[in-house]
Formats: C-alpha cells, structure tokens, sequence
C-alpha cells in the first residue's frame, strides 16, 4: 500500500521515492545500509569511488524483505549497516537486526556488520564514511563498532584516515558568533538572499554553545551552483569570520580557512594592538596559508547608530562586501529590503538606524597586514582587553 502511494506522489513529483532505493555501482561488492541525512553523504563518496553501494531506508517500519532484496545487487558480499541509536542490552541496533533476518534463511549470505555514528549530534563526514567501507576489507571487521566517536570504554572505534571530496565552484564560509550578537540571524539572511535572487544553491548549519545567549555559536555555510549533498560541518572554509576577538586566544579559529582565503574579524582594537593580542602560532598559520584579514569594529558602528550590540545587518554587509559571491551593489539593496521587512513593525527610526549602519561598513573596513616582521616575542606585553 505504502509503495502503492509512493509511485503516485513520484508521478506528481518527479522523484524515485521507493521503500528502499539503491546509489551506486550496479555490481558492487560492498554496501552500506543507512537512513537519514547521511546518506548524502555517503552518495559523495560513492561518486568518488568504485565499486560501492548505498541501499537508503525509506520506510522503516513494515520492513519489507521482498522491497530491500528487489534493490540488493546480486554482486555485494559485504554490507556495513549504520544505525544513530544504541539500544543498552540488546545484540545489535535495530536496523541491523532486520538486515540480519532478511538474510537468515539465504543460502547465499553476505558478511554483516553494524555500526553506530552520529550519537550526541556528532559530525559524520566523508572521511568517516570512507573508513566504514574500508573497514569492510579488514579481515578482522567487527559488529558493533563506532565511527566519528571515541570510544575509550570498550575501544571498538574504527580508524578514520584524511580523505576530503573537492566541490567544484563550491564556496564555504565559516561564521564564530557570541550568542545574541545576532551573527545567525545574519546567517540565515545570507542564504537566503542567495537562494531566493539568485540560481545559486544553498545550505546552512547551525552550532549552539549549550549556555546560547553568551555562548558561542559557529554558523556553516555552502553555496553552489551545484546541487549541495555535504550533509556535515565545514572543515576548511574559503571564508572565516570572527565577531570576537578573544577568541583567538581560546579556540583554534585559523585551522578551519582555506590557503589564499579571507579572514574578517570584528574587534574594537586598532591594527597594532590586535596584532599583538593575536598569537604568534595563529599569525603563523595565517601568513602560511596566504590569508588576507580584514577588521572592523562592528560594535562601535552599531554603538553609533543607537542599536546596541545589534550587528548583523552590519557584519552580513561586510561578508557580501568580501566573498565576493555576487554584485555587492545589486545585494545591498536586498539586505535593506531585508531590513526594511523584518523592522518595520519596530518603527521608523530602528529601521533607519539599521539603514545608516550598513552605509559606514565600506569605509569602516580596513585590512590587517599580518607578516613575518609581526610576530613578537613571548616577553611583550598583550594589549588590555578590558
């Protein structure tokens, strides 16, 4: 009935929604079983490679033997199957028990694995699912392993090795905000001023500290004109924006750009000062990859303009202004189109407050020369941040 019902909504459609769909290499050897945003993921890599397979779970429950053996390629003699669950006293997850019992009464039967990822939110990205299949081929392969999770208690985490997909014309910016500054609301606006005036495909995620206002907050966006099938976090972005200062001194900020990327930090400091507050392991780094590091003082223009702590129209000006992603003039008459829509029920004078703030970023902008003449010795004295 369910499959039925599915071929009429893929007539109205256009999509191939089946109980089961099979990805991949028609005469594959290996496949995982999965459900869920992971699987495009899993897709990535599958194009990256041969002779892999991915068997996606439509309908979970009836599962039905006849829909996933309809899709299973005759050729596959290894399955890895990975549930986001762990269910305490049982011999294995629930999807891969109903695996197994598909198979229990074949004369031919595949080796089986199960596998856990994903638990507490954690990243599953391409390199983790890369590890999974090559963890079918170890002659000593495991059930119930983990991927993307240290498991230090019954150590049965599985080896993850570098591996990276290259997304053609694919831009990636990466956005450290302090909780209520505002920088995910800047975000969202962001994508979609991109998704909706543009052919242009879009993609956000968003991380929240667990104290949210006065927590840190990392926003990962994609831009495409491409489908976006990167279903994880961003690991090196082409651009890197930083609404706090200190945290240079806290977190490792710089590892997640791109060689030849942008780097905007908003700071109340001038360029001699922020310099020295600015580690010499993080300016290293920066000189290294060829970084180019523009500031502004996005507090102090918001200050100004009577909207205190207020700064994402100003700093999602900026972003435009720099990523270079399309006509900076044409989207600045969206992002005040934006203001105008989302403040006009605050009153003229907010929405104009917020008009006169994003007119200063261009002349507020200034670039930050970071070189090997500026990295300081341990003994000299950090700028006051107080």
């Amino acid at each position: 009935v369910v499959n039925t019902y599915m071929q009429k909504i893929n007539e109205i459609t256009g999509k191939d929604y089946k109980p089961f769909n099979y990805y991949g290499d028609k005469n594959a050897s290996k496949v995982i079983v999965a459900m869920g945003s992971v699987c495009d993921t899993i897709k990535e890599v599958i194009d990256n490679e041969e002779d892999l397979g991915l068997i996606e779970v439509h309908l979970y429950r009836p599962f039905s033997k006849k829909y996933f053996m309809d899709v299973m390629p005759k050729t596959v003699k290894k399955i890895a199957v990975l549930d986001r669950t762990k269910e305490a006293g049982s011999i294995g997850e629930p999807l891969y028990l109903d695996v197994c019992s598909i198979f229990q009464d074949e004369k031919q039967r595949p080796l089986i694995i199960g596998g856990r990822y994903g638990l507490s939110s954690k990243n599953t990205d391409a390199a983790q699912v890369k590890a999974v299949y090559d963890f079918l081929d170890d002659p000593n392969c495991f059930t119930s392993f983990t991927v993307g999770i240290t498991d230090d208690l019954t150590h049965k985490s599985i080896p993850v090795n570098d591996y990276k997909i290259k997304h053609k014309g694919q831009r990636e910016i990466l956005i450290y905000g302090y909780g209520s500054d505002g920088m995910v609301t800047a975000s969202k606006d962001i994508i979609t001023i991109l998704g909706n005036y543009t052919n242009a495909y879009v993609q956000g995620y968003f991380q929240y500290d667990s104290k949210k206002s006065g927590g840190v907050t990392k926003s990962h966006l994609r831009v495409s004109k491409d489908d976006i099938r990167s279903s994880y976090y961003i690991d090196k972005a082409n651009l890197l924006v930083c609404t706090k200062d200190k945290y240079l001194l806290k977190y490792d900020i710089v590892r997640s750009i791109k060689k030849g990327g942008i780097f905007i930090i908003s700071s109340s400091l001038s360029n001699e000062d922020l310099i020295k507050l600015i580690p010499n392991n993080v300016k290293k780094e920066l000189i290294d990859k060829e970084v180019k590091t523009y500031v502004i003082d996005a507090f102090k223009i918001a200050e100004e303009n009577n909207i205190p702590n207020k700064i994402s129209a100003i700093m999602e000006t900026a972003i435009f202004k720099l990523a270079n992603l399309v006509n900076y003039e044409a989207v600045k008459e969206k992002i005040k189109d934006q203001i105008i829509k989302k403040f006009s029920k605050k009153g003229k004078e907010i929405v104009d407050a917020n008009l006169n703030a994003i007119k200063s970023v261009d002349d507020s902008l200034r670039e930050l020369d970071i070189n090997m003449t500026s990295l300081t010795s341990k003994d000299d004295e950090k700028p006051d941040l107080m």
